[in-house]
């Protein structure tokens, strides 16, 4: 019927961009950046926040950033140096004003 629903986060989505001819990245305020495989239809977590009071995720990128309930992913677009790569740089803003670079490349 032309229309899949998908369900990749736990909170609303603030915003969706396209990577590359495949791949689209999705922000929630549930503090996740989550890339969509447009042919799999599969999404997988590249980045969430996290606080300090638990050290399951001590080594993941967004470990101690989440800084409490009002705290969330706001926006995230494409650092347009990189844009097109498989894993790419993205900038992601949070709801206390921070902004941050983060680079797919290494992670």
């Amino acid at each position: 019927h032309g229309v899949s629903l998908f369900r990749p986060h736990s909170r609303p989505i603030c915003c969706l961009e396209w990577l590359n001819n495949h791949n689209m990245v999705s922000a929630s305020y549930d503090g996740s950046v989550r890339r969509l495989n447009v042919e799999k239809g599969v999404f997988e977590e590249i980045f969430a926040t996290y606080d300090d009071s638990d050290t399951t995720y001590l080594g993941d990128v967004g470990y101690g950033l989440d800084q409490g309930y009002s705290y969330w992913t706001q926006f995230v677009t494409t650092d347009h140096r990189y844009k097109g790569t498989s894993n790419p740089c993205l900038f992601v803003s949070t709801s206390f004003g921070e902004v941050f670079h983060l680079d797919l490349r290494v992670a």
